[in-house]
């Protein structure tokens, strides 16, 4: 409603309706990218402990053939 009567705005709230519609843009945007950071991050964290575990599995398989 008030995007269609801007004449009717004072210059304060004209800025206000701006940053709102900025606000509504980049907020899904802002909220995708924590999204992926997380997702990165888990699959970083993931492929880490993965390399522990292979290390640690193939160090016991050494140790079992020694003995």
């Amino acid at each position: 409603m008030a995007a269609a009567h801007r004449e009717q705005l004072s210059p304060r709230q004209q800025d206000a309706l701006i940053t709102d519609g900025a606000n509504l843009t980049l907020g899904p945007v802002f909220s995708g990218a924590q999204a992926a950071f997380i997702f990165l991050g888990t699959g970083v964290v993931l492929y880490i402990l993965r390399l522990i575990a292979l290390r640690i599995s193939a160090s016991e398989a050494g140790i079992s053939e020694m003995q």
